[in-house]
């Protein structure tokens, strides 16, 4: 039996978050969660153009079955 997280996760992040093999902690470190090293380097716009591939990726992987 899993327990449910105790914050609250939009429906996004809840279907990758249960699916398999998804890097999710990952994105969530770049979606700005916890603090990752290899954004530290990064300048904003960059940061937001990761992020955007990130999102991009997720809307693309949810369309696809």
């Amino acid at each position: 039996m899993r327990h449910k997280p105790t914050l609250s996760l939009t429906s996004k992040q809840q279907a990758y978050s249960s699916k398999k093999g998804d890097n999710f902690v990952e994105s969530m470190r770049l979606e700005g969660y916890s603090v990752d090293k290899s954004l530290l380097s990064l300048s904003a716009s960059e940061r937001k153009a990761k992020k955007e591939e990130i999102l991009e990726k997720y809307s693309a992987a949810k369309n696809s079955p």
